[in-house]
């Protein structure tokens, strides 16, 4: 007799031959409907691993994607839960982040943070329109 995992491996060896049994698996429906996805791909979001340069020209010390999001919306005044609503995320993950930029750089309060960075022109390197980081190239 047969284990469930040798059957399984027997469908997927046969489902080509419509005269054999599928029994456990879905393998020739998936064949005949191309277009829909297979259940067993990842869902899981692309996660974007841009860096964002404090200084460009230096390209020693940047921010990841969501450190940069997490700037920009506190730029705007918004408040740590409003960044944490917008985002999707908890208000101790922003200040997280937060706390994360404060150690790459040398500040010790977020609005040090604010300021060195507009000092290094930071603000308007990367811009946040409808929810989307932008790079624009500045001549000094």
């Amino acid at each position: 007799m047969k284990t469930y995992w040798q059957t399984i491996l027997d469908e997927i060896k046969h489902q080509r031959d419509p005269n054999y049994p599928i029994r456990f698996t879905n393998v020739r429906y998936y064949q005949k409907n191309k277009d829909l996805q297979m259940p067993f791909k990842s869902s899981k979001r692309k996660i974007n691993h841009t860096h964002y340069y404090v200084d460009p020209l230096k390209k020693e010390v940047y921010l990841t994607h969501r450190e940069t999001l997490t700037v920009l919306y506190r730029i705007q005044n918004k408040t740590y839960p409003k960044i944490a609503e917008i985002m999707g995320i908890k208000t101790r993950t922003v200040e997280f982040y937060l706390k994360s930029i404060r150690d790459k750089l040398p500040c010790e309060k977020t609005s040090h943070v604010l300021n060195y960075l507009v000092s290094q022109n930071f603000f308007k390197r990367y811009q946040l329109i409808q929810g989307k980081i932008h790079e624009k190239e500045i001549n000094d």
